[in-house]
């Protein structure tokens, strides 16, 4: 029987995914400069969670809030998320509709890498739509594809 919990997020529980069950498309975070200051920010940036399965962490998620109703929506998920792919996306969706509705959100966004075309679909199974490209805007240089999603279920 599979036991899960969704807890409270802590940096410390983004460290844990980020240093010891990061998954192989996440490696480039751990060595942007300053990626444990992130986990940091997603901390004291607004609401977020952590979804632990049979006593492990297998991802973070939440919203750093922005004036205006806005958010940005950031996940950390470790090599766990193959093992509960379902269950993962349930508690990122219901997560983040939790999340819009406390906090009264219009609108939130999140960014993804241009070739992961994994995260793109998820970001599609969750309501977003792809909105352009952001050329230069990661740590290193990087693009990144925003994605955004307006309309929440009451």
């Amino acid at each position: 029987m599979m036991t899960t919990e969704i807890i409270p997020y802590n940096r410390i529980h983004a460290y844990d995914v980020l240093e010891k069950n990061v998954r192989d498309r996440d490696v480039w975070l751990t060595d942007s400069p300053g990626w444990k200051q992130w986990a940091v920010n997603w901390e004291k940036g607004g609401p977020a969670f952590t979804l632990i399965i049979d006593g492990q962490i297998v991802g973070c998620a939440g919203v750093i809030l922005q004036s205006h109703n806005r958010g940005e929506a950031w996940m950390a998920i470790s090599k766990l998320l193959y093992t509960y792919p379902k269950t993962v996306f349930k508690a990122v969706r219901d997560g983040l509709v939790g999340i819009v509705a406390e906090h009264h959100l219009r609108r939130v966004q999140a960014l993804v890498l241009p070739d992961f075309e994994a995260g793109k679909r998820f970001m599609s199974h969750l309501g977003f739509k792809y909105e352009g490209t952001l050329i230069a805007y990661g740590p290193a240089g990087e693009d990144f594809e925003i994605y955004g999603r307006t309309q929440w279920p009451s």
